[in-house]
């Protein structure tokens, strides 16, 4: 069978990454968009590494300098051509809010309750009066009001609305308006009104909101009163609806750092993406047809989902992973991570600033790291009756090392995804979970289940058959069950800010390093090796973030 190895293989597109990363970070600070300078640079950092390359062979020679400089100019050179014109100059900000007819092409729709009656997102504005001509290809957040007559816009759709421009406030202590701050969005379109749609999204989209809608119908069938919460929490599950989960639940997941098992994230891509191979395995064909297939069904499935962030990044990840199977590079999930972060930072330069990005990414890339080789130190540690063989075992015995052999491993991810996710998580949501590293091993077992029955639910729920939802469902309430319990414990969960801004990317820098720098050595070095890595984040909780008791 296939699995993703998590022994780490050498990646030579990390030199190309990393200067992108700095590259991207300068190019923001710049007050001009003018990118033909660095482009030229670039090429004339080509030219030079190339020469150098014939007659200085040395590990660290000149050519390798010169090419990390040609990833640095041709990043900046990107991101101006990119990102340039959508810098607004300072006085634009200083105008007073104003009403405005805009036509905004929807990029992306926020989560709203079934009986709302607006609808928030966000947008590029495509026409605008000239007197705000500067706005043209600008991101902005809108939030409309929706009249009973119209259907709610779609992804994709160019909508005409009428609306007050209001600049986004950057001294706000808000989470939101520092998200919006992140991915380059300025503006904020409010108390608007919805006009019409100017130009449809198209059959495709229309199918995956239908799909959408009757998906949550089916995974609704048979639910009485007592069962709302769990089938809302199995919607939000499987289709991303986050606005289905109970406002009181959602803070407490948050506290437990386990929301990202209750709304859609890459991690359910991930376990969707497994059922897809694992049934597509039983039938015949070559590799590459299941590749095919596997991929086309789960970009469906991300799309029906509503196409988040979290979920084509995974996507996307899982592809490039695919690939590398294909192509003969069995265990190569570090180089296709790699891959997959410079494809996406390619199509949208301003994702390096999304902490989901950032989560993501830095959690995958600690997994591979640091909690493949933790796992396996753990599993040999923990193993029950060492000194017997397999075949020496009895039945009983054998099922208990399997348990603990699941555990450990488990652990040891769950570890290094928490290790990897803390400095984020604390500067994102103001949470720190030391003691999700142990009930996510049990959550994420069971979030496998539920999504799991989920799916192979939705045909039985079609026709009227619930008893695939009642498993599910009651999967779900003892999750919830655990997450009180463990939340419950003093000490295991805390409210947390940061001290200093900046405090938590370098954090998360130093972590992966030295992931990194000891990876392909921990297997073969003591114990105490292993603090490391974990040292990093632990010196940010210390002297970086305040702390008080959770409620």
């Amino acid at each position: 069978s296939e699995a993703i190895v998590l022994t780490p293989q050498r990646v030579p597109w990390i030199w190309f990454l990393c200067p992108v990363i700095a590259g991207y970070f300068a190019a923001n600070s710049f007050s001009q968009s003018d990118s033909l300078p660095f482009l030229f640079g670039a090429l004339t950092c080509i030219l030079v590494a190339l020469l150098a390359e014939g007659w200085n062979r040395r590990p660290l020679g000149l050519w390798q300098l010169f090419f990390l400089s040609a990833a640095l100019c041709l990043a900046i050179a990107h991101y101006l051509d990119v990102e340039g014109h959508r810098k607004s100059v300072p006085t634009w900000f200083a105008l007073p809010p104003r009403e405005l007819v805009l036509e905004v092409e929807i990029t992306r729709l926020f989560n709203q309750r079934k009986d709302s009656e607006t609808t928030s997102g966000l947008g590029l504005v495509r026409k605008v009066a000239s007197v705000r001509h500067d706005l043209v290809g600008k991101r902005l957040y809108f939030r409309l009001d929706l009249s009973d007559s119209v259907p709610a816009p779609l992804r994709g759709d160019v909508v005409r609305a009428v609306g007050v421009l209001y600049p986004v406030n950057g001294n706000k202590d808000n989470s939101f308006v520092n998200h919006l701050l992140a991915k380059g969005i300025y503006y904020e379109f409010r108390r608007g009104q919805f006009l019409e749609t100017v130009e449809s999204a198209g059959i495709f989209r229309h199918f995956c909101q239908d799909a959408n809608h009757n998906f949550e119908k089916y995974l609704r069938a048979g639910a009485e009163l007592k069962d709302e919460t769990a089938a809302g929490i199995s919607v939000a599950m499987l289709l991303g609806k986050k606005a289905a989960i109970p406002s009181e639940h959602k803070e407490r997941f948050i506290l437990a750092g386990a929301m990202h098992l209750f709304a859609i994230s890459g991690l359910h891509v991930a376990i969707v993406a497994g059922l897809i191979i694992l049934l597509l395995r039983l039938m015949p064909g070559p590799r590459w047809m299941e590749t095919i297939l596997s991929l086309t069904l789960l970009f469906l499935y991300v799309q029906i989902t509503g196409g988040a962030p979290s979920a084509q990044r995974a996507f996307i990840m899982i592809a490039f992973w695919k690939a590398s199977n294909i192509a003969g590079r069995r265990g190569g999930a570090l180089p296709a991570l790699v891959a997959s972060a410079i494809l996406v930072l390619a199509v949208d330069p301003r994702q390096l600033w999304d902490k989901g990005f950032q989560l993501s990414y830095s959690v995958v890339a600690s997994i591979i790291l640091f909690g493949g080789p933790l796992g396996e130190r753990l599993q040999s540690t923990l193993r029950p009756w060492p000194f017997l063989s397999k075949e020496e075992l009895s039945l009983p015995r054998k099922l208990i090392v399997q348990v603990v052999h699941w555990f450990g491993g488990a652990l040891g991810i769950s570890a290094a995804a928490t290790f990897a996710s803390t400095p984020l998580t604390v500067e994102a949501f103001g949470v720190f979970s030391p003691g999700g590293i142990l009930l996510n091993v049990f959550l994420v077992l069971l979030a496998i289940g539920v999504l799991w029955l989920a799916v192979f639910s939705l045909p039985f729920g079609a026709f009227g058959f619930d008893f695939l939802h009642e498993i599910a469902w009651f999967i779900i309430r003892i999750m919830d069950f655990l997450v009180n319990f463990f939340v419950g414990i003093p000490g295991l969960f805390f409210r947390a800010e940061t001290v200093v801004p900046w405090a938590s990317g370098v954090t998360v820098f130093a972590y992966l390093g030295v992931c990194m720098a000891l990876a392909r050595r921990l297997p073969t070095l003591p114990a105490f090796a292993y603090l490391a890595a974990p040292a990093c984040p632990a010196f940010f909780i210390a002297f970086g973030a305040n702390l008080s008791l959770g409620n």
